[in-house]
């Protein structure tokens, strides 16, 4: 477990910290499936709203949420750094996320979770409403959602 203080959980401000989040998103969600630097991006982070878990001006934890209607927002690659998995992180960046949802006029949080990430969800008050994408043709992914 972590000895630092209490992360603070923001959106990127510097490059620096735009590096580390992308990194982090690369490392955890594309590289141990031999994907290509870049893949962890997508036109859609530009218009995002990104929310990082940062101790000690690291970034630990990462994810994106973004409108796909006036009352709809999507959460997309979360990801956690090994070393600080299990310890609430991403739990802290999901309901911040969640939290800039509601501000921005969503009533509905959608997500497709890996398979190995389904009891987080279902923790954070998330319900299985189909099944979603196999990634890379291997990770299965199901459909959850959540009114916020």
């Amino acid at each position: 477990m972590y000895t630092e203080k209490e992360p603070i959980v923001k959106c990127p401000d510097s490059e620096i910290l735009w590096e580390q989040y992308y990194k982090l998103r690369y490392e955890v969600l594309r590289k141990p499936w031999q994907q290509e630097v870049g893949s962890e991006t997508d036109p859609s982070d530009e218009t995002s709203t990104h929310g990082a878990a940062i101790i000690n001006n690291e970034i630990v934890a990462g994810g994106r949420m973004h409108l796909i209607d006036t009352e709809t927002a999507q959460v997309r690659y979360m990801a956690v750094s090994p070393i600080y998995q299990g310890q609430g992180m991403g739990g802290k960046v999901l309901q911040y996320l969640e939290n800039e949802g509601k501000k921005q006029g969503a009533k509905k949080i959608i997500l497709q979770a890996r398979e190995n990430a389904i009891n987080f969800y279902l923790a954070k008050g998330y319900t299985i409403t189909g099944e979603g994408i196999l990634l890379f043709g291997v990770i299965p992914h199901k459909w959850m959602e959540k009114i916020i």
